[in-house]
């Protein structure tokens, strides 16, 4: 092992191949780093037979390459090639040397190499340097960790303390949520009780100055930095405010705090169903869940509906808490790793437990394509316990467990984390979540959305249940005349699943959905009829169905000979060639350029 570490080390020097540079070998990087980090890989990263040392030293130059200006990656299979803008080829690493055992060497080497070249001058006797905001041996790392899965990272400075706020639920500011809209930042949402609520900030303020900084040209991302700081500390906003129809000046002095982040946001509608949305799961979602929950009960409500669709996941234990708010004693998840066995210090499995407080009212979980992880576990568990229906769409499909190791615990700045993927979660019976497969809805809701460009049509589920397609008007499809507006029709259509349903049984809310989709079958096809009709489209159903397959001949064409930057008319020309007359007949476009209307 030491004369192929000498070998190595004797070829990479021999490839620096300008004067002055060469690997400080009493240095050697961060080695005992590199060697953490790639043992925590060997030791429990869940697809270690499909993780390649050499993908990973190539993603860890082409990371550096990301982060240093002057630096320059050729690959190829056999070996790597590094160029200096300026001053030429500076080195190259080949395949022969970079076997598993090789890897934090080959790491730390290429560290000293690249110090070794920042440190040539230029011509005005200047350094060429490594930017002070790039940590190298963290940029080395995460190209590593792009080697493993897509879920697998390596956390630092701000994305490390973001991840740890979104878990904790916690952060220091002044408790108000920063967004876009049109040139202006707005407070799109004040905390119940922060700073920002106690000293006078409201929603729809607009953010213009921070601490006598305008915020013309700023991102959201510099606002919020530089609205946020250590707890006890002040900051100044200068707002407006529209009193009427006049916007004021408002300006506010404001002592930051810690901030716990709401996640869970609940009413109770007009129709007596209770709502929830989460966001994500962090440590303070079942807390706000049981506060939730104790609200419906006081208002006696007589179903409950969870929104998923835009929560991508956090905490796997909050998911099974949750869970175990709404279940009966039982199984609700179990985790394996690499040949289904426990993970050390990790969840190995979690059963509910019964309670009084259990609601007893029908439960149905809203889903789309962004409902992922935690978000399953806790949707997956309703469902297969006997519990709720899923409405919306198919769910993301993230069936992995993801475990966080230090590699450094220095000062604020420095610190380092490897959130490495270790596990596979298993839902009662021991059902998994396939990667990119998810959950299917048990009522597919799919919108037909009309726009200026074009009308885009969703393709079914293939899960075979219920499907729903209802139009969704967006402006641009009328001229004249404006969209219909249908509000959030999944929530309307689950709310009426919830609320048709005889019990809080499984069994119920399936047969409810049944009674919807037939109720409502008739009144979205002559929706879509309608909708169709302001292009001068006839979608009306035929007679009956066509009894044998078609017989057809499709041609594309331009309206028009264009030119780059052209808006472009494509006409669809079908013949039917067959006996039977034909209805609803429609071409699919689809682009791989996203700068297409027909993209995706």
């Amino acid at each position: 092992m030491k004369n192929r570490m000498v070998r190595f080390a004797g070829a990479l020097v021999a490839c620096a191949l300008w004067a002055g540079v060469s690997p400080q070998h009493g240095q050697a990087g961060e080695v005992v780093l590199y060697e953490d980090a790639v043992h925590r890989i060997e030791r429990h990263y869940l697809h270690i037979e499909d993780f390649d040392t050499w993908t990973a030293v190539v993603e860890a130059a082409e990371a550096a390459e990301a982060a240093i200006p002057w630096l320059m990656v050729e690959s190829d299979a056999s070996e790597i090639q590094l160029w200096h803008g300026e001053l030429g080829e500076m080195g190259r690493i080949s395949r022969s040397e970079a076997g598993p055992a090789m890897l934090p060497a080959v790491l730390a080497r290429l560290e000293d190499l690249l110090r070794a070249a920042g440190e040539q001058v230029n011509s005005h006797g200047v350094p060429y340097g490594i930017p002070e905001s790039v940590d190298l041996p963290v940029e080395l790392l995460r190209g590593v960790a792009r080697a493993l899965d897509r879920h697998s990272v390596v956390l630092s400075g701000d994305r490390l303390s973001r991840f740890d706020e979104r878990i904790t639920g916690k952060l220091q500011g002044i408790g108000a949520r920063v967004s876009r809209s049109a040139d202006n930042l707005i407070i799109e949402q004040v905390f119940a009780d922060g700073p920002a609520d106690r000293g006078g900030v409201k929603n729809g303020d607009r953010v213009v100055r921070v601490d006598g900084v305008s915020t013309v040209g700023m991102s959201v991302t510099d606002t919020v930095d530089r609205i946020r700081g250590p707890e006890g500390s002040q900051v100044q906003l200068e707002l407006q405010r529209l009193v009427g129809e006049t916007w004021q000046d408002v300006v506010l002095v404001l002592t930051r705090d810690e901030v716990r982040i709401p996640n869970v946001m609940w009413e109770v509608e007009p129709q007596g169903t209770g709502y929830i949305e989460i966001t994500h799961f962090s440590e303070q979602t079942t807390r706000l869940l049981r506060q939730a929950l104790a609200d419906f009960q006081v208002a006696g409500v007589r179903a409950v509906l969870i929104d998923l669709r835009d929560n991508s996941g956090g905490s796997m234990i909050q998911s099974c808490q949750a869970a175990d708010l709404f279940l009966e004693a039982g199984p609700v998840l179990r985790t394996v790793g690499r040949h289904g066995e426990p993970v050390a210090r990790l969840v190995q499995k979690f059963e509910s437990e019964t309670t009084e407080d259990e609601p007893q009212v029908p439960l149905v979980v809203l889903m789309g394509p962004r409902s992922a992880s935690a978000s399953e576990i806790l949707a997956g568990a309703l469902v297969l316990r006997e519990r709720a229906v899923l409405v919306g769409e198919r769910s993301h499909g993230k069936g992995t467990v993801q475990k966080l190791y230090t590699l450094r615990r220095d000062e604020e700045t420095a610190r380092a984390r490897f959130k490495i993927t270790v596990a596979r979660y298993l839902l009662p019976d021991d059902v998994p979540i396939e990667t990119g497969v998810g959950l299917p809805a048990d009522l597919e809701l799919d919108a037909l959305t009309f726009d200026q460009w074009a009308v885009r049509l969703p393709e079914a589920d293939g899960a075979g249940g219920p499907r729903l397609v209802w139009a969704n008007e967006q402006s641009g499809w009328r001229d004249p005349g404006l969209a219909v507006q249908r509000g959030d029709h999944v929530r309307w259509v689950a709310r009426q699943v919830a609320l048709s349903a005889q019990s809080a049984h499984r069994t119920d809310l399936l047969a409810a959905i049944d009674a919807v989709v037939e109720a409502a079958v008739t009144e979205e096809d002559r929706l879509l009829v309608e909708t169709f009709r302001y292009r001068g489209i006839d979608w009306r159903r035929g007679a009956e169905a066509a009894s044998g397959p078609t017989n057809t001949r499709v041609a594309l064409e331009l309206v028009d000979d264009p030119v780059a930057g052209d808006l472009v008319e494509v006409r669809a020309l079908v013949e039917n060639l067959g006996a039977e007359p034909l209805y609803r007949v429609y071409a699919r476009l689809a682009a791989d350029d996203p700068r297409l209307p027909w993209h995706g």
